[in-house]
């Protein structure tokens, strides 16, 4: 008999166990935080950003992660002097990615380092690279470790306002949420930090290491701790 359900939406456990009865457990989206310092791909990120500020868009780089949204942002002349960073893999023979290669492939400010990303260490090496993590999804309801990578190495993100990743970010003020498929006001969220990051940190105070307690692989164990408990197990 079914007594304990785990989620990942804490948004779905007061409702789910008003209308089952049963319990609901908040399940964290933890991830790998192997860190390995003058990493390859890090050494490389840094070459190419300098002095400037680097936005990483970084995994499955498809339309549904906004990344014609971070395209077209930065062909607006205002963002010239940021760095834009797309790794991870695509379709590059046809679709959303290739049109995107096709647009900045002469800007010299944005670099491709396409194919698959071979661990979670060169993954959290990027990130330790960048500045800003772009993470201003189109119609994505759900949850995202992305969200955990940037409190783990205390990077702030852009999403879209309207779903889970925009409440995590307001609640905890990791980052700007801005309006979803818009470069425009993705490009001003970006500025918003970037123009004075100090300043941007001070008057925010991101909770970063409280998000990263909550999704992480000890809160892990808590959680499925208080699953065997509803079975008599715990």
């Amino acid at each position: 008999m079914l007594r304990a359900v785990g989620v990942l939406d804490e948004r779905s456990i007061a409702p789910g166990e008003y209308m089952t009865g049963r319990k609901f457990v908040h399940f964290p989206d933890f991830t790998n935080e192997k860190y390995e310092e003058n990493h390859p791909f890090e050494r490389d990120l840094r070459a190419f950003k300098g002095n400037a500020p680097l936005i990483l868009a970084i995994g499955h780089l498809q339309k549904a992660k906004g990344i014609m949204t971070l395209a077209e942002l930065a062909l607006n002349s205002s963002s010239s002097h940021l760095k834009f960073a797309f790794v991870g893999e695509g379709r590059l023979k046809r679709g959303t990615l290739r049109s995107v290669v096709k647009l900045l492939r002469n800007k010299p400010n944005v670099l491709f380092k396409l194919g698959r990303i071979p661990d979670g260490v060169a993954y959290n090496a990027c990130i330790h690279a960048s500045d800003i993590l772009f993470a201003a999804y189109h119609d994505f309801a759900h949850s995202s470790n992305t969200l955990t990578k940037a409190a783990v190495f205390e990077r702030p993100v852009i999403v879209s306002d309207g779903h889970l990743m925009a409440e995590r970010t307001r609640k905890y003020r990791l980052g700007e949420i801005v309006k979803q498929k818009d470069p425009e006001s993705a490009l001003e969220g970006i500025i918003r930090i970037t123009n004075d990051y100090q300043g941007w940190v001070s008057r925010n105070k991101p909770e970063w290491n409280t998000y990263r307690q909550l999704h992480s692989t000890a809160q892990m164990k808590c959680a499925f701790a208080s699953l065997l408990s509803a079975y008599g197990l715990g």
